[in-house]
């Protein structure tokens, strides 16, 4: 909620960099969903439930691997999108500032 409202100000006071900005900040929440999920089940040792579960490793590894790239995508369309509405908004394209966008939202999942 608190990162909605941010990105709301940086989109609308920010100027055309308020894309980015918003870009970078919706990358970093998203990724860190991942990193505390992967953490939590660590801490929980999820990995002994598991064990009891007719699952088996490799649909629980795809299954990490698949949701990482989901919140990827995710984060890709979010920063295509702030950087449009910001563009609207402020009346100004820069294309180096959209490739910016989508390259840091793909470099903070890594």
């Amino acid at each position: 909620m608190i990162a909605a409202v941010a990105i709301a100000l940086l989109l609308a006071k920010a100027g055309v960099y308020g894309g980015l900005m918003g870009s970078i900040m919706l990358a970093m929440t998203i990724s860190m969903q991942n990193i505390m999920t992967f953490a939590t089940d660590e801490k929980v040792d999820w990995k002994k439930y598991q064990k009891a579960l007719p699952i088996s490793n490799i649909s629980v590894i795809a299954s990490k691997y698949l949701s990482v790239l989901i919140t990827l995508v995710v984060s890709i369309l979010g920063s295509v999108v702030f950087s449009l509405v910001s563009c609207l908004i402020h009346a100004e394209f820069d294309a180096m500032l959209l490739g910016l966008s989508v390259l840091s939202a793909i470099r903070l999942h890594h």
